[in-house]
């Protein structure tokens, strides 16, 4: 949401929404994903899926210790994403948009009420993925940075 601006940022971000997709679907992704980064003194590896590791922030958009995986997709992938692997597709615009204005008019009071009504909604699990994996994506070291 912050990287939009919670949807005021520009007119091509002004919608929020919440894509839902297959655990399955998401595991073929990043089974997929070479890094976006290139490598001390090599190259990037051609792929469909593309992966970085990102800051990530809290309600207050502050840093937080640890990072979120953003994917890129392209070719193919994105048919198999589109009619394959969504499971839903929900408009969060008003909500988002609702969030902000508690956050600006109440302060801390609004950050807490914003928080209450995400946490409602929305859980977040550990999802744990094989060593192979976790290695090829450098998790250990995107919880390190």
């Amino acid at each position: 949401m912050y990287r939009s601006g919670w949807s005021f940022k520009d007119p091509g971000q002004a919608r929020i929404l919440q894509i839902t997709m297959s655990k399955e679907g998401f595991l073929a992704l990043i089974g997929e994903a070479s890094s976006s980064i290139k490598p001390e003194g090599g190259k990037v590896e051609a792929s469909l899926v593309r992966y970085q590791w990102d800051p990530e922030r809290n309600i207050k958009l502050e840093r937080l210790p640890y990072r979120s995986l953003q994917l890129g997709i392209s070719g193919e992938m994105v048919s198999k994403w589109i009619n394959e692997w969504i499971v839903s597709i929900d408009d969060i615009t008003d909500d988002v948009r609702r969030w902000k204005g508690y956050i600006d008019k109440d302060g801390e009071d609004g950050v807490n009420k914003a928080k209450r009504e995400i946490e409602s909604r929305w859980r977040e699990d550990v999802f744990e993925v094989g060593n192979d994996l976790e290695e090829r994506l450098g998790m250990k070291e995107s919880r390190e940075s």
